[in-house]
C-alpha cells in the first residue's frame, strides 16, 4: 500500500524502491520534499498532500507506467514497487496522531 502510488522518476529511468516509498506513508500530514540522485543526477519529489484514508478498492498497483509495460529503461521495474492488494471493502482512516506518535485509526469493512 502505498498512499501515493505513482511513480518516481530520473529521466526515463525509475528511481529505486527508497526513493518510491519515501511518501508511502497514510498520514494526517504532508510529505517532505526530498532530492534522489540517480547515478549523480538530482531528481527532487515535491512534497505531496496528507492521504489519511487507505481503501482496498482502489487500484494501488500498477505493473505499467508513462514508457509502456514490459522492459523499462533502467534497471527498475513498475511491477517491483507497490503491493496488489485485494479488494476486500475494507478503509482504514488515520484519525488522530499524539505528539509522542502513536496513531489511532479506524478499520471499517
Amino acid at each position: 500500500m502505498d498512499a501515493h502510488p505513482y511513480f518516481v522518476h530520473s529521466g526515463t529511468s525509475l528511481m529505486r524502491t527508497k526513493a518510491q516509498t519515501a511518501d508511502s506513508t497514510f498520514s494526517l500530514e504532508p510529505t517532505v520534499k526530498q532530492t534522489w540522485r540517480l547515478n549523480g543526477v538530482p531528481t527532487t519529489v515535491r512534497s505531496e498532500s496528507a492521504q489519511p484514508v487507505f481503501n482496498d478498492m482502489k487500484t494501488w498497483w500498477f505493473d505499467c507506467d508513462e514508457h509502456g509495460c514490459g522492459d523499462h529503461p533502467g534497471f527498475y521495474e513498475p511491477e517491483w514497487m507497490g503491493v496488489d492488494v485485494p479488494q476486500t471493502g475494507t478503509k482504514i482512516r488515520v484519525l488522530s496522531v499524539s505528539k509522542s506518535g502513536v496513531m489511532t485509526v479506524k478499520v471499517t469493512s
